[in-house]
């Protein structure tokens, strides 16, 4: 008879407890690291928070190298801070930048529903939401649910703060377990789990011996300690302050008769301090190397690296590959989850895997009219298949926003706009912009209609009206000279356009525009009268854009290819008064 590591039951059980901490926890790999090269076993793994996504990493067959590969990947950076990989970004999908600072989504039938303009969460949830599903669905499928089965048994701690009490994790998704054991009030966006908003376990357990104790009673535990000791708030810290408002009186003790505790102590990293990953798995490499005595002098099992490697293989070789062979969305309208779940089929009935149902997922965020879309896993055990849940949070359709800028002369301006945006096969998109300033005024609308097509394809119509005045002196925000220039312009455009993969676009527009303007012959006031030049404009227009830029203004990855092909008529009549 064995244990989990293959060890026989005469020797003893060891069960690891990993504490929260944020980026600290990446210490908890090198602590690990250091037990396996040392033929230390770990029969039973707990954790709360970065605990509990390092645990399950582990208890999901990961070894230290594939955990540190991952978290110094560049898609766990994008997910982590709650970026969207520009990569990812369907272009096509995307609107024209604007001005807008801030922007809230209103609901006119019910105004409780109206949303303010601050994020429910500083990080972004979208990126994590899939990736979750992307790293734990296979694992969750092949342990049924029951975390007893994993490579290694395991546990996590999550928080109801509703019913002030913390809940232990044993069974049920094991993306969502993890996910809610880590969601940190503020910075990240908490998940429903049976009725009930939860938080990140370190609220009301941030070292969860006494849930190794109960749940499994090993011989001995090693428990790792990264937690932040505690300490006046710093005022230049925000995350510090959050964190000592929000954690509660911890319990970070470890009896000596029932195990070790290591105490890595690494106040100098912030809880999102993800980019020194790599100096802080060495911290807590070399610390559980330097207590490898200690730990060996209370640990007497070992399990060969030949034997737990045999184990792993033989657990990820029975984990069942991610395929879908249906979709289901709720959440929204029937229109619009009926169009959620056409974007991840497409009309097929064949079956997809994770790279489909990822590129669909970002095709689907990409336009901006979902506030959060959450994707579930479901394991079919008679089909050995997957269906995907999708629970899908749209928008309102009324928007408002408010932008500009301030400079050092009289282009200081405030932008305005208000949108009407829809969510379907045939779904519009329509707002109105203005910009005021001392010197410039200009309204423009656009009407953009997506159609149900083999490409998805777009008509846009865009009209334009301004008006510029350019002054003898130049000052900040009054008017002191003469206006010595006045240029209007006014034009519209009808724009046909379509998907050209996942990064670039093409457009077929035609444009027709007119611009004026009113000036003082050699620029010299001397007169009311000024001269007037007018010009009449025609454009026809092929234009090609590829973009994978990460930033509109001031992008530091990425590339923008533009090709244009256009025909252009003009007429020009001067007017001398």
């Amino acid at each position: 008879m064995f244990t989990c590591c293959g060890v026989a039951d005469a020797q003893q059980s060891v069960g690891l407890v990993l504490s929260g901490g944020g980026a600290k926890g990446i210490a908890h790999i090198g602590v690990i690291q250091a037990l396996e090269e040392n033929d230390i076993p770990i029969d039973y793994i707990a954790g709360t928070s970065m605990g509990a996504i390092v645990g399950g990493f582990y208890a999901s067959g990961y070894t230290p190298a594939e955990m540190m590969q991952l978290i110094e990947s560049k898609g766990f950076r994008y997910w982590s801070t709650g970026e969207i990989d520009p990569s990812l970004v369907y272009y096509y999908a995307k609107d024209d930048p604007t001005p807008r600072l801030a922007t809230v989504n209103v609901n006119f039938r019910d105004s409780s529903a109206t949303k303010s303009i601050l994020p429910s969460s500083i990080i972004n949830p979208l990126p994590m939401n899939f990736e979750f599903m992307n790293l734990f669905a296979a694992y969750s499928a092949q342990c049924g649910d029951d975390f007893d089965k994993l490579f290694v048994p395991f546990r996590c701690v999550t928080s109801d703060v509703y019913n002030k009490h913390k809940i232990v994790c044993r069974s049920g998704s094991l993306g969502d377990a993890i996910r809610a054991s880590m969601s940190f009030p503020i910075v990240f966006e908490p998940i429903e789990m049976d009725g009930v908003l939860v938080y990140d376990g370190g609220i009301y357990d941030n070292f969860p011996v006494d849930v190794m104790r109960e749940d499994f009673a090993p011989d001995i535990m090693i428990g790792v300690d990264v937690s932040s000791p505690d300490a006046k708030p710093n005022i230049n810290d925000l995350f510090s302050q959050v964190e000592d408002m929000i954690i509660q009186n911890n319990d970070y003790s470890l009896p000596a008769d029932e195990g070790i505790k290591l105490r890595i102590h690494l106040e100098e990293f912030s809880l999102l301090d993800f980019e020194a990953c790599r100096r802080i798995y060495k911290i807590g490499y070399d610390y559980a190397m330097s207590m490898m005595d200690s730990i060996k002098s209370r640990v007497t099992a070992r399990v060969p690296a030949e034997t737990r490697n045999l184990r792993r293989a033989v657990f990820k070789s029975k984990t069942p590959y991610v395929e879908f062979d249906s979709v289901k969305v709720h959440g929204a309208a029937p229109s619009q989850n009926a169009f959620i779940k056409y974007m991840f089929t497409n009309g097929r009935t064949d079956t997809f895997g994770l790279a489909q149902a990822k590129d669909a997922y970002y095709r689907a965020i990409s336009p901006g009219k979902l506030r959060n879309l959450v994707p579930h896993a479901v394991f079919n055990d008679s089909t050995g298949t997957f269906t995907l849940d999708l629970r899908a949070d749209i928008k309102n359709n009324f928007n408002v926003g408010v932008g500009g800028y301030i400079s050092s002369s009289t282009n200081s301006m405030l932008f305005l706009s208000a949108g009407y945006n829809t969510l379907s096969f045939n779904s519009l998109n329509s707002d109105i912009n203005g910009w005021v300033g001392q010197n410039y005024l200009a309204g423009a609308l656009n009407l953009r209609l997506s159609m149900k097509s083999s490409i998805p394809s777009y008509l846009k119509l865009q009209a334009v009206i301004s008006r510029h005045k350019m002054y003898d002196n130049d000052r900040i925000f009054y008017d002191s000279g003469s206006t010595l220039v006045t240029s209007s312009e006014a034009f519209a455009r009808l724009r046909y356009g379509m998907a050209a993969g996942r990064s670039g676009k093409v457009e077929l527009d035609l444009g027709v525009g007119r611009l004026s303007s009113r000036f003082y012959k050699d620029l010299i006031v001397s007169a009311d009268n000024r001269d007037r030049l007018t010009n009449v404009l025609g454009q026809l227009r092929l234009h090609y854009a590829y973009n994978t830029l990460n930033d509109v203004l001031y992008p530091t990855s990425g590339m923008l290819i533009r090709a244009t092909l256009d025909g252009v008529y003009g007429n020009e009549c001067y007017y001398p008064l």
